[in-house]
């Protein structure tokens, strides 16, 4: 638009019309970009009742302990908590996101072991020399490699069983924000996958809505999604499924996080949960729901043998990793 400014002003004669015109031209040009900025507002990344929980824990960790969360939140994590994080806006590759994507969308006992692995195994790195062969590899790499695998699926199931871990060498918090509830089905997908063939496994069922209309006989969900009351079904389209675990939380007046359980067929494959101060609903697989994230976050139902809860607030829950 400059340039072609300039080139017409040279068919002016005179330059007090030259002057004028490039004057004009530019104001024209600039008060639209000027409105649409003063309207373009921009949320914080985090609100201020997230920086408190992030400040409260730079009182109470240590400079060398780790936050761990989805990379989105790591700038912001080591500038309120003053803390290390695995990934953040500048350091999120596939290898570096797929151990976090993992521990998040995994059940609690097999999410604390890959996340004490990751953070012992990122600081040996550091302290390797830069010649070192290992330093080249990811991770993941030297984790299969370390524990005699020769296929990477067959390690990461061996994380089930009672395998020996690197010593404790810091602290370990995890950040839970309720943000990171709208991006799940995204985080699932870094670590989705078959890392012999790089194929990707089946998608995990995920459906979260902020509207919906109850009727007598049935919730509807949109998107052609149906909770029917009288069968304990999900109507997906032209697709009927059972719902396992049908669940209603609440926080109290002193923000304590209440669950109605109702179990509708433990066969059923599907899980409800109706979270009434967010005003929403969350469709989720056994899977997902079994995961550390949904879990720790949205039902803090935390296994004690494995996490120390710090706090719980409704919109961002840290955990202290205990092994």
């Amino acid at each position: 638009a400059a340039f072609l400014i300039m080139q017409l002003s040279e068919y002016m004669k005179k330059d007090i019309l030259k002057y004028l015109f490039i004057i004009g031209a530019t104001v024209a040009i600039l008060v639209p970009n000027i409105k649409h900025i003063i309207k373009y507002q921009i949320p914080t990344v985090f609100f201020k009742s997230e920086v408190d929980v992030l400040s409260y824990i730079n009182q109470i960790g240590s400079r060398d302990d780790y936050m761990v969360s989805w990379w989105d939140y790591g700038y912001p994590i080591r500038y309120y908590a003053n803390l290390n994080t695995l990934s953040d806006g500048g350091k999120h590759s596939g290898s570096v996101n797929f151990p976090t994507s993992f521990a998040l969308t995994n059940k609690q006992d097999v999410a604390a072991k890959m996340l004490r692995l990751d953070v012992e195994y990122t600081e040996n790195r550091y302290a390797l020399d830069k010649e070192d062969k290992a330093r080249g590899k990811t991770n993941i790499e030297n984790m299969i490699l370390d524990y005699g695998f020769d296929d990477a699926n067959d390690f990461l199931l061996n994380l089930e069983r009672n395998i020996k871990l690197p010593s404790k060498t810091r602290d370990i918090y995890l950040y839970l924000p309720k943000r990171m509830l709208n991006i799940l089905p995204t985080i699932s997908l870094f670590s989705n996958i078959d890392l012999m063939t790089g194929k990707n496994k089946d998608d995990k069922f995920f459906y979260f809505t902020e509207g919906f209309d109850e009727k007598k006989n049935s919730i509807a969900l949109g998107n052609d999604i149906f909770i029917d009351k009288r069968t304990g079904e999900i109507q997906i389209q032209n697709q009927r499924v059972t719902i396992n675990n049908f669940m209603i939380t609440s926080y109290d007046s002193n923000k304590q996080l209440n669950k109605n359980l109702q179990v509708i067929d433990k066969d059923g494959l599907l899980n409800v949960i109706f979270m009434k101060d967010y005003n929403s609903f969350l469709i989720v697989d056994n899977e997902l729901y079994n995961s550390m994230y949904v879990q720790l976050f949205v039902l803090e139902n935390f296994d004690t043998t494995y996490y120390d809860p710090i706090s719980l607030t409704p919109l961002a829950k840290v955990y202290r990793l205990k092994i």
